[in-house]
């Protein structure tokens, strides 16, 4: 179980490190935004108390209404709905962060993490198999290490005997 939590928050990181943000906004707005986002994030990281948690959602929700195509702040918000307890809330938000970037591996991936966790291994495991098979066209674009390891993370999770990772 320790095992798991550690995944979701290392999940969490890698969705962080692995975007970028377009500049499309007000100097204001992106200002503003950004200290949201890191108020959030702070709440997030180093309180794990729920009220805590539930603040810091409360600040992903005013940052994404000034930048509702950031799909990092939905993920973020994914992530502490797990943490809550809120599974099938997680699984909502986690979609329309799909809607907004639909191949977004890592986000795939964790909602595969989740639906094993909601014990929805069927679905989980299409999950897995669809992060893995982006992963393998990223690849073939760019030999990134990145994209390498999270294949082989994830594929540690396909539910598959017959699955060998390419």
């Amino acid at each position: 179980m320790i095992f798991r939590k550690s995944i979701l928050s290392l999940t969490l990181i890698m969705i962080i490190l692995s975007c970028k943000q377009d500049n499309k906004f007000s100097k204001d707005e992106i200002s503003l935004s950004q200290e949201l986002k890191s108020k959030a994030y702070e709440l997030y990281t180093l309180h794990d108390q729920p009220d805590s948690l539930r603040k810091s959602l409360g600040y992903l929700s005013l940052a994404m209404e000034i930048d509702s195509l950031d799909h990092r702040i939905l993920i973020t918000s994914a992530q502490i709905l797990v943490k809550i307890g809120e599974r099938d809330s997680a699984i909502q938000v986690i979609d329309k962060a799909l809607g907004i970037k639909p191949n977004f591996a890592q986000a795939i991936s964790f909602k595969g993490f989740v639906l094993e966790r909601m014990k929805n291994l069927y679905e989980a495991n299409k999950n897995y198999l669809k992060a893995i098979h982006i992963y393998d066209s990223l690849l073939q674009i760019e030999m990134n290490k990145s994209y390498l390891y999270n294949k082989a993370f994830i594929s540690l999770f396909v539910n598959d005997k017959n699955y060998i990772i390419s």
